[in-house]
């Protein structure tokens, strides 16, 4: 018998006798990977009571009589085990964590409510999830690092640019720069050291318009990177941008101040900025080219 080129269901032969055998189990199966949930991804003892409609990401070390040497697949139990490899692009629910997994082909990733970045070739800018303050212009504070969240890599990037649309000019001018940065977690309404990955000088800032770092950077950021946008400028006349709000204290945005710049510093204790209705940080976005 034949059977379907994704899921290996058998298909139905012309005569066969019993179909109903062959179309209940495909249904199982349909029943079961549409629901997208799974009960656990970390039982390693297979259980003992399995009910049918029972799904399980099996874990490494798995033990039992049928998830012996089953790690890393989907086991679906209904009136027996079996078991499937897991496709890129499948996604569950994970019930004993509340949390949604995806898997990208070689790894399962947590999704949370900030983004996975994978930017696909012709996709140029990644950006926070935050929405744009539409009522006014956002007044950056001289000697203040703002860093916004990004999202999560999930696999290698070479982001080229750190951008801002200012909508008034500087002057009096000391250092302006932009960058990238990791922290351990994602945004976890607490504050979080960041790391700097590369940074530059920024563009002229003494007109308004889109700015970028002077140089594009060729820093390859590593797969599963919690990615971070940073800028910081340093002047007597500071401009004012486009602002992000609503970030509700979620640790999407933060803030250090700062004496030096990120060309001579390496780590920086980024705070959360308080729950405001108003901007509270600018709108920055990586570009991949």
């Amino acid at each position: 018998m034949t059977t379907t080129p994704n899921l290996g269901i058998t298909y139905l032969e012309g005569n066969q006798d019993s179909e109903e055998v062959t179309v209940n189990s495909a249904l199982n199966v349909v029943d079961a990977l549409l629901n997208h949930a799974i009960i656990s991804r970390t039982i390693v003892a297979e259980p003992g009571l399995p009910v049918d409609g029972d799904v399980y990401l099996i874990p490494a070390g798995a033990t039992g009589a049928n998830w012996l040497g089953q790690d890393g697949n989907i086991g679906i139990y209904y009136t027996g085990w079996t078991f499937y490899a897991p496709k890129e692009g499948w996604e569950f629910r994970v019930e004993d964590e509340d949390v949604t997994i995806l898997y990208d082909g070689s790894a399962w990733w947590e999704v949370h409510n900030d983004q996975l970045l994978s930017p696909p070739a012709g996709h140029r800018c990644m950006r926070p999830l935050l929405p744009l303050d539409t009522s006014g212009a956002f007044s950056i504070v001289s000697q203040t690092a703002y860093f916004l969240y990004l999202g999560q890599t999930h696999r290698a990037i070479t982001p080229k640019y750190v951008a801002i649309h200012l909508i008034t000019s500087g002057s009096g001018i000391t250092s302006k720069e932009v960058g990238f940065f990791s922290t351990p977690l994602p945004p976890n309404k607490s504050g979080q050291t960041l790391t700097k990955l590369v940074s530059d000088n920024l563009g002229a800032i003494g007109s308004s318009g889109v700015k970028r770092n002077l140089s594009s950077f060729a820093t390859s950021i590593a797969s599963g990177t919690h990615l971070w946008a940073g800028i910081m400028i340093n002047a007597t006349g500071m401009p004012s941008c486009f602002g992000a709000i609503l970030d509700m204290g979620s640790g999407s945005i933060l803030t250090k101040t700062l004496a030096t710049t990120f060309a001579t510093t390496s780590t920086y204790a980024g705070a959360v900025l308080s729950a405001s209705s108003s901007s509270i940080g600018p709108i920055l976005q990586g570009e991949m080219d």
